[in-house]
Order: C-alpha cells, then structure tokens, then sequence
C-alpha cells in the first residue's frame, strides 16, 4: 500500500494534486473474514475524490500482484436500516395543538 500510494505521490501530475506523502495508518478493523487498512493523503480542495480514486486503484492492482484474493462471494454487505420516519408534519401540528389547548393526554 506504501509502495503504491508513494509512486503516485512521485509522479509530477499527481503531485500537484496532493499536498503532503500519503500515509499508511495501518489496521483499523479486524474480523474473520478481512482486513480494514486506512490510507490517508492530504489533497488539494475539491481534489480528494479523484486522488481517492487513483490510489484505490494502485492500491488493487499492489495487492492483485502480491497474490492477495478479494473477499469471496460468501460476503454480504449489510447496510443498516434506515432510522425512524419522522411523524407526518399533520400528526405532529395535532400533537402540538392538542397540548396546547389543555386537553389530557391519552393513556396507555
């Protein structure tokens, strides 16, 4: 990852792009299946998204010719559920009003 994040670093075009050396931080989750490696380079502004894109793909082609696998087919990405809808804006003037006006709220 070092390697390839510095070549792009050493290249003239890129370089302009990326202010300071990207750094390898090292491992930041561990499981039974993979790794989470983060890789941080400071980049000029609005710039970040393509030098992401690049080291990504260095960092891919590294590890394809080092002869690490990606994660099989056996992996499921789980994406957490959305949180709770907010009440209707009409449910809510009600509540408000309700409250308002005096009245008792309901029991359970």
């Amino acid at each position: 990852m070092e390697q390839a994040a510095n070549s792009l670093y050493r290249e003239r075009g890129w370089k302009k792009l990326m202010l300071e050396k990207p750094e390898v931080w090292g491992a930041q989750e561990l499981s039974s299946k993979e790794v989470t490696m983060r890789l941080v380079a400071k980049t000029a502004p609005m710039r970040q998204w393509e030098v992401a894109r690049e080291l990504r793909a260095r960092v891919k082609a590294a590890l394809d010719a080092a002869g690490v696998q990606p994660a099989g087919p056996d992996t499921i990405v789980v994406s957490a559920p959305p949180a709770i809808a907010p009440a209707p804006v009409a449910a809510v003037e009600a509540e408000v009003a309700d409250e308002g006006a005096g009245a008792e709220p309901d029991s359970p």
